[in-house]
């Protein structure tokens, strides 16, 4: 059975947190207690001092915590060897990514009477007493010997280290035998080797997954878990121990310079993740401001105020991620695809958070897993939830882009059917108007000559005649707009513009179709030009002037007036044509333009309710655009074109 991607996730991290929670072994070689913490501000103590007043000590747990500070710590303990107990012990201190550790153990031949040892990762990995990514210090023996005269002293003995570093002042101590220090050693190689594993592998499938979808999500998403692995190869000792063991300069700047790439790479990558654009600018404000602040901060390292930086955006790491967790359970509540995986995996990250402080703070029992490995195995969890949600993302937004391309489909089949049935409609136009334009042309001709034939004393004959011959010039017309139309909603249309004189145009609609031009008022330059279609702008004329003669009463003046016009900076022209007719109803006024759509009013008056309609195609095809000026009385339409074809709308 082949696992789907969710499974396969699912069971990595399974697999992950039970390699990871192994216990490390128990170490029985000896016991640590008395723990106690002197805070030395001034950095001016020494050994000579710290054990002349002891009672400066505050009483301790076992290690140290207390986060970013410039201050030097001393921790002092006693070592006690458990019964029967033979052999040597070493001394394991972590985290590895701790700058001066300074080790003070009893010895008589030594100054004071304790011997210093010097460990941290601004010394080279080559000059460490064992070969180990944290610190290992091995009691010294022989110093015991000489000093207590018994090397196989079971009696409690005191030692002090000395801790001051530029990370956060976190010290966690264990006692071991070699031979256990070297079992837990191997098993922790091995899980930790796992864990790269694992995270290596999620990084390359979703460098793969963005070379075949080429989604940005994917982009950001191995920008920043590379940038995870990174930071914790250095921060686990890794980068010290294998690729820079004789240059501690450079591990240490690997890890400082880390932390604030892997912040900036998080707000990158969860800007993307929640979706958050113009819609929630706030938010998209604050993850913007985190991403300059971390790349501003690098600034902190060569100025010496790493310290302080890393404080503040750890702190602003913590705050987002809160924020974010809030917003994801906002996505969850609206059905945003994956965002119960992004959800989790917020919780996951702040579950490791808050189990290391707690830990730290000795609300929780203090062990290498919690202290130490708290964050980076919720990190584990936390990469591959993310993993699931981006998934589950792209499945959805796969998804939807079949829908999209099904539905588009669909639309490409109606379309075709469309053109298939105005391909045949324009051969019926074509053919309808061959078969009746020929025969109204036959009657009109004879009824002008029965017209000349006719008896003039019979004034009933001649009303028939014209009554008929109008009859034929209505049925003509609108021949000549289903033409029209059909030419000018064609996929063939091809427009012929060139420079002509719009002001006389408009003159020459107006002469078109009546002899009663007193109704006419014009108001036009002696000429004006345009670049147009003169065929197709004298339809767009003749049938706007046109509506005005038929639904206006004879009696009422109709105005046309044309004058060059700027339009947002455009020039153009505006050609008004107004009536003192009834008007536009409402009920019409925003469908007025559509093609077979006629007023409630119209009564007799011919028309197929294309003028209009005609006319706004023709504008539009001329990248001008035609309104229905409201206020007075009549219709008053007024169009505007622009000068020089091209322009913009």
């Amino acid at each position: 059975m082949v696992l789907s991607t969710p499974c396969r996730c699912r069971c990595f991290g399974a697999i992950l947190l039970l390699g990871t929670l192994w216990p490390a072994g128990a170490a029985g070689a000896g016991l640590l207690s008395n723990f106690a913490v002197l805070r030395d501000s001034a950095h001016t103590e020494t050994i000579a001092t710290v054990q002349a007043h002891p009672e400066r000590f505050q009483p301790g747990t076992n290690g140290l915590t207390a986060g970013y500070t410039h201050d030097v710590h001393w921790l002092r303990f006693t070592v006690q060897r458990a019964p029967g107990e033979q052999g040597e012990l070493w001394l394991e201190i972590q985290p590895p990514y701790l700058d001066d550790l300074r080790l003070y153990e009893p010895g008589k031949s030594c100054p004071d009477g304790f011997c210093e040892k010097r460990a941290g990762d601004t010394l080279p990995f080559t000059a460490r007493e064992v070969p180990y990514r944290a610190f290992v210090f091995r009691l010294n023996e022989q110093g015991r010997r000489n000093f207590y005269g018994n090397a196989a002293d079971e009696q409690p003995h005191t030692y002090f280290l000395r801790l001051q570093t530029t990370s956060t002042s976190t010290a966690l101590l264990q006692l071991w035998s070699p031979d256990e220090f070297h079992l837990a050693a191997s098993k922790e190689a091995g899980f930790l080797g796992f864990y790269y594993g694992v995270m290596a592998a999620m990084l390359l499938a979703n460098l793969v997954y963005w070379l075949l979808l080429r989604n940005p999500l994917y982009l950001t998403y191995c920008f920043y878990l590379a940038i995870t692995v990174v930071q914790f190869f250095g921060l686990n000792g890794f980068a010290a121990q294998y690729l820079l063991p004789a240059s501690p300069a450079l591990s240490d700047l690997w890890v400082k310079i880390c932390v604030f790439i892997s912040s900036a790479a998080g707000g990158l990558f969860f800007m993307n993740m929640l979706s958050i654009g113009n819609h929630v600018r706030s938010l998209l404000r604050i993850f913007q401001a985190q991403i300059v602040i971390a790349c501003v901060s690098l600034l902190s390292i060569p100025l010496g105020y790493f310290t302080e930086a890393a404080m503040l955006i750890n702190s602003i790491n913590l705050l987002l991620a809160v924020v974010s967790a809030g917003y994801a359970f906002h996505l969850f509540r609206s059905g945003v695809p994956g965002s119960a995986f992004l959800f989790a995996s917020l919780l996951l990250f702040l579950a490791g958070f808050f189990a290391s402080a707690l830990t730290s703070l000795g609300l929780l029992p203090r062990t290498t897993l919690l202290a130490i490995h708290g964050i980076q195995i919720a990190a584990a969890g936390h990469v591959l939830m993310m993993h699931l949600a981006i998934s589950s993302r792209i499945r959805s937004m796969g998804l939807a882009r079949l829908q999209a391309l099904a539905q588009a489909d669909t639309a490409e089949s109606k379309a075709q059917q469309e053109r298939r049935f105005r391909l045949r409609q324009n051969r019926f136009l074509g053919m309808l108007s061959h078969e009746l334009k020929t025969p109204l042309a036959v009657i009109d001709s004879a009824v002008q000559s029965l017209e000349q034939l006719a008896d003039k004393k019979h004034p009933e004959i001649q009303r028939r005649h014209q009554r008929i011959r109008k009859s034929v010039a209505r049925i003509d017309a609108l021949l000549d707009q289903c033409l029209a139309q059909d030419r000018i909603d064609g996929e063939g249309l091809a427009m012929h513009c060139r420079s002509l004189d719009i002001a006389r145009l408009a003159r020459d609609a107006a002469d078109e179709g009546s002899d009663d031009d007193a109704r006419i008022t014009l108001k036009t330059p002696a000429s004006l030009y345009l670049e147009g279609d003169m065929l197709l702008l004298r339809i767009a004329l003749t049938n706007l002037i046109g509506n005005a003669r038929k639904y206006s009463p004879a009696t009422t003046p109709i105005r046309i007036s044309v004058r060059r016009e700027k339009l947002d900076a455009d020039d153009g022209v505006t050609i008004e044509v107004a009536d003192g007719g009834p008007g536009i109803p409402a009920s019409v006024s925003e469908k007025i333009f559509e093609p077979f759509v006629r007023g409630d009013q119209q009564g007799d008056i011919p028309g197929a309710g294309l003028g209009l309609y005609l006319v706004r195609r023709v504008i539009e095809l001329h990248h001008g655009h035609i309104d229905l000026a409201t206020g007075g009385t009549g219709a008053c339409f007024r169009l505007w074109l622009p000068i020089k074809q091209g322009a913009p709308v």
